[in-house]
């Protein structure tokens, strides 16, 4: 039989014998006028006892015990749980049970399930939304190239990392720049390394214009300099400024292999 005395804090509940045993069978109703001590929770036998304002702790017939607390919101009764014991102690069901309380003096729902915020963006996750965004329009063997490329070399190490965590200096292309009806739509942002920032900060120049017309400091140069210098150097009809980037990556491609730093090809455009 349950233990159901004044000093357990509870009140006997006296069921028919002729009717069906049911789990209603094995709880007394909770006087609610005694409170709980550590002991009579530790040596509880299956029973509903209160602790008052609301607090019950209800007792299982396997002797599995739970937390609850019964309310009142909207002019429906409710019931949330706060946990097994002993995991939550009396001191901590109580704590619980007054923030709850506290929450329904100022109007709000204890038991209502409050939506977790959503896990912070890493790179890896932006990065595989930005391949899979830009996919359609790509050919298979790119889109199949670009995401090897972040897997092999990229997220190992960055992947992980918060987006708002990673500052990286990047170059600002403006979309008047950009090449193509589609380019010509969006910025192009390229993030620079170290290295890159350091050559450039070397540079001596009087405005803030990495490569100024040579007429005027504050106004860029034209998109036809480059041109124009190759082919007074002799190079008109055998070099494009734009062949100087694979002519480079060739170079540097030798160099590191005959250096033996294989893995620094990977970072070789």
């Amino acid at each position: 039989m349950p233990d159901c005395s004044a000093s357990a804090g509870c009140r006997p509940f006296h069921r028919n014998p002729s009717k069906p045993r049911n789990l209603t069978d094995y709880f007394p109703v909770a006087g609610g006028l005694l409170l709980l001590t550590d002991s009579t929770v530790r040596k509880a036998k299956p029973c509903k006892m209160g602790d008052g304002k609301g607090l019950p702790l209800l007792v299982m017939p396997a002797g599995g015990k739970r937390w609850r607390m019964d309310y009142r919101f909207d002019e429906k009764r409710r019931t949330m749980t706060f946990g097994r014991c002993p995991e939550v102690c009396l001191v901590d069901a109580r704590e619980k049970r007054d923030a709850a309380r506290k929450q329904l003096s100022d109007g709000i729902d204890p038991g209502a399930e409050v939506e977790a915020p959503p896990p912070p963006a890493t790179f890896e996750s932006v990065a595989r939304a930005w391949h899979a965004l830009n996919k359609p329009r790509w050919k298979p063997s790119h889109a199949e190239s670009v995401i090897s490329q972040l897997e092999q070399d990229v997220f190992p190490v960055l992947g992980s990392k918060v987006i708002g965590t990673i500052n990286a200096p990047l170059w600002r292309i403006p979309k008047a720049r950009m090449k193509g009806e589609l380019g010509a739509q969006f910025e192009h942002w390229v993030p620079l390394s170290a290295q890159a920032v350091a050559t450039a900060m070397a540079v001596p120049r009087k405005g803030a214009l990495l490569f100024p017309n040579r007429r005027s400091p504050f106004v860029p140069m034209t998109g036809e300099a480059f041109s124009a210098l190759l082919a007074r150097a002799g190079y008109r009809g055998r070099h494009v400024p734009h062949g100087w980037r694979s002519t480079v990556s060739t170079l540097m491609n030798h160099v590191v292999e005959r250096q033996g730093r294989i893995e620094d090809r990977a970072i070789i455009a």
